[in-house]
């Protein structure tokens, strides 16, 4: 389980790592039953980093899930395709 100390000011080089986020957006995805909207994912990957759902963050988000989905690591992948905001768990 990824863990991280939200820094006392928020400032867009203090984000969470890549991978913490990533690991953020399977569980947004396992707790809304497998599938949403990014907007969902967002305000469960801020909860997790005790960060504001912010556009900055949500495009942090969007680049750890587009680079992890496309390079076919992530358990998860855009539901319609690339630039989907739509997302699901990867099925078997």
């Amino acid at each position: 389980m990824a863990t991280w100390n939200p820094p006392n000011e928020v400032t867009a080089e203090r984000f969470p790592p890549a991978e913490a986020v990533r690991e953020w957006i399977g569980e947004g995805l396992k707790a809304a039953g497998g599938e949403c909207h990014r907007s969902m994912v967002l305000y469960h990957v801020a909860r997790r980093s005790g960060l504001p759902a912010t556009p900055a963050l949500e495009t942090w988000m969007i680049q750890a899930f587009e680079t992890a989905a496309a390079a076919g690591s992530a358990p998860y992948e855009p539901r319609f395709g690339p630039g989907s905001h739509r997302w699901r768990l990867r099925r078997p």
